[in-house]
């Protein structure tokens, strides 16, 4: 059956009827027929995603959907899986994913092979509508929907992509008809299907909103009970008062709130941590329904370009800016305060470049591409993004590990990788994120750090971001709940992906169902593309 059809319900296909049999005078009762089912994964650790302690049991699977889960020692399948002393537990869900159109038709390697079965997209303030062309967010989904996937695919509409359209590149404030307009677009996203309406504030165009406008247009998310999802205004000096913007447009606007990848940033700032909690706890309990989420990882990925004044880069005319001689002192004096949070230019880290020149530095840190051409960081900062168009990645090194254990173990708290499906073949020095986030969590910060029991691990990748996004029938192992499935061994998953080496792939994940179908089977990918888009239920 299809998997794209999310309202059928299927039944237990059973026989069991005894029958009398005659043999050497005696009669004998046998069940000729029993439990039948599609698939049975047998004799598991099944951790649910509830964030209860796990049982020892089997899961019976029936086309797309979770039949029953138990003993089932009587019953039958065409395909048996053995999972004695492997975990059974659902998909994993990536609540900030930063994936796209490349699920159609792609296998989703690097997700999929940590267990990922869905990926939240439209993040940090982007989207793929609404266009200038007049598509929007619903016209999206529609064509990803008759396309093949190679993982369930939902999605935010972003505010960047929304003012970008009605405003363009300008810092200034809407008019109230832009402002109606805007409100409108999140209005006919949230009816196309967009689970959540997110923003990018140290991104332009989104840096130039002003609170106000981020409240009007986070009201439409009230009626659906969908989130506001925030990459905040800033993480490292103003940290604080970026939190309280994004708890105020919340409240504000009567919707839940995500803060998304949850962050110290730079070691002047670590102290912050616990009135940082003591906020969002706050929130959370006057009014409920306030999370944030985090990759499991002390560094970050953007473009270089961030390191640069939003005023720099407002109206398009960013390298015009960085060639203008009566600009340089004030940009580089922000630039410089900026790199010290950081720490030092060895803190810096080029993932990706254009120009071919620039492409043999992905996976340097900035201050050796300084010393390899005998220049100074800044100034070769800016003539790469000069010959680069603007468009260069960068990894930065400012969060602490122990800050990190403490957000990544808050019960308020998601896990996120923050990056994207890849394969070994993508181009440059990608963040490690993006192939061994979730497998990093099962391993090194589960079973090793012991920063959390399994279950609790679990619940934060499924049951978690599934609740937040009102997604119907998927993050617990439950009967009539789609068979979005992971098996993996919990003693040897570990993530290999290193910021030296970060282009490897997971291990330690036996096997994979995608709405009730094999992605990965005996740790390798089947090239099955199961996916499918999911919408809100509104």
């Amino acid at each position: 059956m299809n998997p794209k059809d999310l309202n059928r319900r299927k039944f237990l296909k059973v026989t069991g009827a005894a029958v009398a049999v005659v043999a050497a005078g005696n009669l004998v009762k046998c069940s000729q027929d029993p439990r039948q089912f599609d698939i049975i994964i047998r004799n598991g650790l099944i951790i649910d995603g509830s964030g209860s302690p796990g049982f020892t049991g089997s899961v019976g699977i029936i086309d797309d959907l979770v039949s029953d889960i138990g003993i089932l020692s009587n019953a039958a399948a065409p395909v048996v899986i053995d999972a004695e002393g492997l975990v059974i537990a659902p998909g994993l869900i990536n609540i900030h994913s930063h994936t796209g159109s490349s699920i159609v038709n792609n296998p989703g390697y690097s997700s999929i092979l940590q267990g990922v079965t869905t990926e939240i997209a439209g993040q940090d303030g982007s989207s793929r509508g609404p266009s200038d062309a007049g598509r929007n967010i619903g016209d999206y989904l529609d064509e990803l929907s008759q396309q093949e996937l190679g993982l369930n695919f939902a999605t935010m509409v972003g505010h960047g992509t929304i003012r970008r359209l009605v405003i363009g590149q300008s810092d200034r404030e809407p008019s109230s008809n832009e402002l109606a307009r805007m409100r409108s677009l999140v209005d006919e996203a949230l009816q196309g299907g967009a689970v959540g309406f997110s923003t990018g504030l140290e991104y332009t165009p989104g840096s130039f909103a002003k609170t106000p406008e981020l409240i009007e247009m986070a009201k439409a998310l009230e009626p659906y009970g969908l989130p506001y999802a925030s990459h905040m205004r800033n993480e490292d000096n103003f940290l604080l008062e970026a939190v309280e913007e994004a708890l105020t447009i919340g409240r504000d606007a009567g919707c839940p709130v995500q803060i998304s990848h949850l962050k110290v940033q730079g070691e002047s700032n670590w102290d912050k941590i616990d009135p940082l909690f003591e906020m969002i706890e706050t929130a959370s309990s006057q009014r409920g329904n306030v999370h944030f989420d985090r990759y499991p990882y002390v560094a970050y990925s953007t473009g270089l370009s961030n390191l640069f004044p939003t005023w720099s880069r407002e109206g398009g005319r960013f390298l015009e800016r960085l060639s203008d001689a009566s600009l340089e002192k004030e940009i580089k004096t922000y630039v410089l305060n900026k790199v010290r949070t950081l720490g030092s230019w060895n803190s810096v880290m080029v993932s990706r470049a254009r120009a071919e020149e620039d492409q043999k530095y992905a996976g340097w840190r900035m201050d050796e591409i300084a010393a390899d051409k005998n220049t100074e960081p800044y100034a070769e900062t800016v003539a790469m993004l000069l010959r680069n168009g603007g468009s260069v990645g960068m990894v930065g090194f400012g969060m602490g590990e122990e800050n990190t254990k403490r957000i990544l173990s808050h019960p308020l708290g998601m896990i996120c990788s923050d990056g994207s499906a890849m394969t070994t073949e993508s181009r440059g020095s990608p963040h490690p994120r993006n192939f061994g986030a979730f497998a990093r969590v099962l391993g090194h910060y589960s079973r090793d750090e012991k920063i959390f029991d399994l279950p609790t691990a679990i619940h934060k990748m499924t049951a978690m971001p599934a609740e937040k996004l009102l997604l119907e029938k998927r993050g617990k192992l439950k009967r009539d709940f789609f068979a979005d499935i992971v098996v993996f061994d919990p003693d040897n998953v570990k993530d290999n992906a290193t910021f030296q080496k970060p282009k490897q792939y997971a291990e330690g994940i036996r096997h994979v169902l995608v709405n009730g179908k094999f992605a990965v089977k005996d740790g390798e990918h089947t090239g099955v593309l199961a996916g499918c888009v999911l919408r809100n239920k509104a």
